[in-house]
């Protein structure tokens, strides 16, 4: 528990701090839209579970449009999925030419398409 805490303080740290830059980046216009608007933000922690420093469960976050590329205001739970799977989708929504990501059982060809505009 002790570690549960102690990184739970530091999540909240990194989550204003991650809320203070999308709203930054919202502010800023462009054109008809805001830069968060044709930006994709790729956020997440280190780890599922602290003391287990797991990637099973790893909480990811896409924040802004991608210039109309990305669906926003979703939320996924997908625990038993690859962490790679979002990472995947990030590039693909970025339109990175990539068919596949990550290594051994991490290797992920499926993007989570709900998401993907």
């Amino acid at each position: 528990e002790g570690y549960q805490k102690g990184c739970a303080v530091f999540q909240k740290i990194y989550m204003k701090g991650l809320y203070d830059f999308a709203m930054e980046m919202d502010n800023i216009k462009e054109g008809d839209r805001s830069l968060l608007d044709r930006m994709l933000i790729f956020a997440f922690t280190d780890h599922g579970a602290p003391r287990l420093h797991s990637v099973r469960n790893m909480p990811q976050i896409l924040i802004g449009g991608a210039n109309g590329r990305h669906k926003t205001g979703m939320h996924i739970s997908r625990p038993s999925d690859q962490a790679t799977r979002v990472s995947l989708t990030a590039q693909q929504i970025m339109g990175v030419p990539v068919a596949a990501w990550g290594a051994g059982a991490n290797r992920v060809s499926t993007p989570v398409t709900e998401v993907m505009a």
